[in-house]
């Protein structure tokens, strides 16, 4: 049984509908229909924070608030944006140039280019060239 069917034999059945009648309307056997709801009493159906998709969550999970990962991370990069604390301004090491980054990473450089300066530097110094 897909979860197509699922969340539809779920709403017909809230919406007061007997067995036959789901089955009927939805052209599965009688029998699915009552053995899922017999089994799926009290399930509920979530709605996703970050799209407002419904979903019904795994049985013996923890209550999600998404419908997917890609759900789950976009909403993480959202909040992230509006957090100001979130990120931090930092002194790039090279080249002094103030800059910010996410206060969890301890960024010492503004770039890339100003790593590998200061690494090739670094190198000349270590082995006297």
């Amino acid at each position: 049984m897909t979860d197509i069917e699922k969340l539809q034999i779920y709403r017909k059945s809230k919406e007061g509908k007997g067995y036959k009648k789901i089955a009927a309307e939805l052209n599965i056997p009688v029998s699915r229909v009552t053995a899922y709801l017999q089994r799926h009493k009290e399930e509920p159906i979530l709605h996703c924070e970050c799209c407002g998709k419904e979903f019904m969550p795994l049985p013996g999970r923890i209550t999600k608030r998404f419908c997917s990962d890609s759900c789950r991370k976009k909403a993480w990069r959202e909040r992230k944006k509006k957090d100001p604390s979130f990120y931090m301004e930092f002194v790039c090491e090279e080249c002094g140039r103030k800059f910010k980054a996410p206060k969890y990473k301890r960024a010492r450089f503004c770039s890339k280019e100003c790593f590998q300066e200061n690494e090739s530097r670094r190198w000349r110094i270590e082995n006297g060239k």
